[in-house]
């Protein structure tokens, strides 16, 4: 929580909290409180997230042995399988997605 507080502070006006930049990669809860003499707390939306896979090339959510046949299919190519942007396919962007499984 104190990670949170550093980046957001005791902003107002609709401050969206994204995990990729806070080094987390799950929550379990979000407190949301009014301060004493506050007006009025508004929520728009909650969702439950993960962040994605590092090595998750067909957008499926996890990193498995079908992204690495994808990754092996898009070889010297570019692509969803240029995992590392460096624009081909090759031998980092197999490492990358055997490190995310």
């Amino acid at each position: 929580w104190e990670e949170l507080l550093a980046f957001y502070g005791r902003s107002g006006g609709g401050t969206p909290v994204d995990l990729a930049g806070t080094g987390f990669d799950a929550i379990q809860f979000v407190r949301i409180s009014l301060p004493e003499g506050g007006s009025a707390i508004e929520i728009d939306a909650v969702a439950d997230v993960r962040a994605p896979s590092t090595g998750d090339v067909n957008g499926d959510g996890a990193t498995t042995f079908q992204d690495v046949l994808e990754i092996l299919a898009a070889w010297e190519t570019t692509g969803p399988a240029d995992l590392d942007h460096d624009g081909e396919v090759g031998f980092s962007d197999l490492l990358i997605a055997l490190a995310g499984s």
